[in-house]
Protein backbone atom coordinates (compact mmCIF):
# COMPACT_ATOMS: atom_id res chain seq x y z
CA UNK A 1 0.00 0.00 0.00
CA UNK A 2 1.30 3.42 -0.89
CA UNK A 3 1.25 5.88 -3.76
CA UNK A 4 3.21 6.85 -6.85
CA UNK A 5 3.39 9.71 -9.34
CA UNK A 6 2.74 9.17 -13.05
CA UNK A 7 4.62 10.94 -15.86
CA UNK A 8 2.16 13.86 -15.71
CA UNK A 9 2.87 14.37 -11.98
CA UNK A 10 -0.48 13.00 -10.74
CA UNK A 11 -0.48 10.93 -7.54
CA UNK A 12 -2.20 7.52 -7.49
CA UNK A 13 -2.70 5.25 -4.50
CA UNK A 14 -2.05 1.54 -4.84
CA UNK A 15 -2.45 -1.73 -3.02
CA UNK A 16 -0.08 -4.66 -3.58
CA UNK A 17 -1.61 -7.97 -2.55
CA UNK A 18 -0.94 -11.58 -3.62
CA UNK A 19 1.43 -10.44 -6.36
CA UNK A 20 -1.00 -7.95 -7.90
CA UNK A 21 -0.94 -4.15 -7.91
CA UNK A 22 -4.32 -2.40 -7.75
CA UNK A 23 -4.46 1.33 -8.46
CA UNK A 24 -6.60 3.34 -6.03
CA UNK A 25 -7.94 6.59 -7.48
CA UNK A 26 -10.66 8.44 -5.60
CA UNK A 27 -13.48 9.12 -8.11
CA UNK A 28 -12.85 12.52 -9.75
CA UNK A 29 -10.01 12.96 -7.27
CA UNK A 30 -7.10 13.67 -9.61
CA UNK A 31 -4.63 13.35 -6.71
CA UNK A 32 -4.94 10.24 -4.53
CA UNK A 33 -2.61 8.87 -1.87
CA UNK A 34 -3.11 5.67 0.12
CA UNK A 35 -1.52 6.24 3.53
CA UNK A 36 -2.64 3.50 5.92
CA UNK A 37 -4.29 0.07 6.03
CA UNK A 38 -5.65 -2.06 8.86
CA UNK A 39 -6.04 -5.83 9.26
CA UNK A 40 -9.58 -5.68 7.77
CA UNK A 41 -8.17 -4.16 4.57
CA UNK A 42 -9.66 -0.69 5.14
CA UNK A 43 -7.43 1.91 3.52
CA UNK A 44 -7.30 5.56 4.51
CA UNK A 45 -5.84 8.23 2.30
CA UNK A 46 -6.12 11.69 0.85
CA UNK A 47 -7.51 13.14 -2.37
CA UNK A 48 -7.34 16.77 -3.49
CA UNK A 49 -7.11 17.98 0.12
CA UNK A 50 -9.79 15.63 1.51
CA UNK A 51 -9.71 12.31 3.36
CA UNK A 52 -11.28 9.04 2.22
CA UNK A 53 -11.77 5.51 3.51
CA UNK A 54 -11.62 2.69 0.94
CA UNK A 55 -13.29 -0.52 2.07
CA UNK A 56 -14.79 -3.42 0.15
CA UNK A 57 -14.36 -1.63 -3.18
CA UNK A 58 -16.15 1.52 -2.00
CA UNK A 59 -14.70 5.00 -1.42
CA UNK A 60 -16.24 7.03 1.41
CA UNK A 61 -15.33 10.70 1.70
CA UNK A 62 -14.78 12.04 5.20
CA UNK A 63 -16.37 15.49 5.48
CA UNK A 64 -13.57 17.46 7.03
CA UNK A 65 -11.89 20.76 6.25
CA UNK A 66 -9.29 20.78 3.52
CA UNK A 67 -5.69 20.39 4.62
CA UNK A 68 -6.11 17.48 7.04
CA UNK A 69 -3.75 14.61 6.21
CA UNK A 70 -4.62 11.03 7.15
CA UNK A 71 -1.68 8.78 8.01
CA UNK A 72 -3.17 5.59 9.38
CA UNK A 73 -6.22 3.57 10.34
CA UNK A 74 -6.28 1.04 13.16
CA UNK A 75 -8.38 -2.11 13.56
CA UNK A 76 -11.16 -0.12 15.24
CA UNK A 77 -11.35 2.13 12.17
CA UNK A 78 -9.86 5.12 14.01
CA UNK A 79 -8.05 7.51 11.67
CA UNK A 80 -4.90 9.32 12.76
CA UNK A 81 -3.13 12.15 11.01
CA UNK A 82 -2.24 15.81 11.23
CA UNK A 83 -3.32 19.32 10.32
CA UNK A 84 -0.52 21.87 10.27
CA UNK A 85 1.57 20.97 13.31
CA UNK A 86 -1.31 19.36 15.28
CA UNK A 87 -2.24 15.68 15.36
CA UNK A 88 -5.77 14.31 15.31
CA UNK A 89 -7.68 11.11 16.03
CA UNK A 90 -11.06 10.50 14.37
CA UNK A 91 -13.19 7.70 15.79
CA UNK A 92 -16.01 6.12 13.73
CA UNK A 93 -19.41 5.33 15.22
CA UNK A 94 -22.74 4.63 13.52
CA UNK A 95 -24.84 7.07 11.49
CA UNK A 96 -28.26 5.60 12.33
CA UNK A 97 -30.22 7.43 9.63
CA UNK A 98 -27.98 6.49 6.69
CA UNK A 99 -25.97 3.57 8.05
CA UNK A 100 -22.69 5.41 7.42
CA UNK A 101 -19.93 6.17 9.94
CA UNK A 102 -19.96 9.31 12.06
CA UNK A 103 -16.67 10.73 13.29
CA UNK A 104 -16.22 12.29 16.70
CA UNK A 105 -13.16 14.43 16.11
CA UNK A 106 -10.77 15.14 18.96
CA UNK A 107 -8.13 17.83 18.43
CA UNK A 108 -5.99 18.88 21.41
CA UNK A 109 -8.71 17.88 23.87
CA UNK A 110 -11.52 19.73 22.06
CA UNK A 111 -14.38 17.50 20.92
CA UNK A 112 -15.53 18.50 17.44
CA UNK A 113 -18.32 16.66 15.62
CA UNK A 114 -17.59 15.59 12.03
CA UNK A 115 -19.77 13.42 9.82
CA UNK A 116 -18.83 11.17 6.94
CA UNK A 117 -20.65 11.94 3.70
CA UNK A 118 -23.88 9.91 3.69
CA UNK A 119 -24.49 9.88 -0.06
Amino acid sequence: MGYYYDNAGNAHGFLYSSGTYTTLDYPDGGFTTANGINDAGQIVGNYNGGIFIYSGGTYTAVDISSGYVAHGINNKGQIVGYYGNHGFLATPDVCFAKGMPVLYFDKQGNAIFMQVSCH
